[in-house]
């Protein structure tokens, strides 16, 4: 088995002396910004850790509630242009996934299947009965071929992330694309009435599907 020379141990050596303390102040602030800093909702416990939940407004006209899922890297801020707008309509859920924004890291590496189990179990933890796509998440069934979904797209993206969009059309049967003209990736903060517009359109259509059985 071959060693490690001796100029490269010393060089990881006083590497890891002069770094020590940059590590240590930065794991400090981070410490200081979570007590300082006090998340706007609640924690829901997940076996042995929990995830940071926003939970807003209260479900009228039999309007079911909205979950707000963020992209890579996003957390419950987010929605902050978003969610209390549509809190007026309905109950409403943004969440932290793990070792995002308030919530506690997984103990083992983070997957897209990961990522599904938690908001299963977030569900169950809150005692809510989802419908519409969260109910699809909830039992990872494919979404039913009748189910309305909109599509937004934002015009500012590229022309190769734009044809990219158009295999989303092909979710459901009803399934509709809205390009925001003027917004980059994030709508939900660039153009968040479009977000709005586009969830009250949901819940309208499912009101008077509701009303019509």
């Amino acid at each position: 088995m071959s060693q490690i020379p001796y100029l490269e141990k010393s060089i990881r050596l006083a590497l890891a002396i002069v770094g020590f303390p940059f590590t240590a102040l930065q794991a400090l602030l981070s410490a200081y910004q979570l007590h300082k800093y006090k998340p706007i909702g609640e924690r829901v416990w997940i076996d042995e850790r929990y995830l940071h939940v926003n939970a807003t407004g209260i479900p009228q006209n039999h309007n079911p509630t909205v979950i707000l899922e963020s992209g890579m890297g996003g957390s419950t801020l987010d929605w902050c242009l978003v969610q209390p707008e549509l809190s007026k309509l309905t109950k409403v859920i943004s969440y932290d996934r793990a070792g995002f924004g308030w919530s506690i890291s997984p103990n083992e590496l983070p997957t897209c299947q990961h990522g599904v189990d938690d908001l299963r179990q977030l569900l169950q933890n809150m005692n809510l009965k989802p419908e519409l796509s969260a109910n699809q998440l909830k039992n990872a069934q494919p979404l039913k071929h009748d189910l309305q979904v909109i599509v937004l797209s934002a015009g500012r993206q590229s022309e190769e992330w734009k044809k990219d969009q158009e295999k989303l059309l092909h979710l459901t049967e009803k399934t509709t694309q809205i390009v925001v003209e003027e917004s980059w990736h994030s709508i939900q903060i660039y153009q968040p009435q479009a977000v709005i517009d586009a969830v009250k359109r949901i819940l309208d259509n499912n009101r008077k599907r509701s009303t019509n059985v």
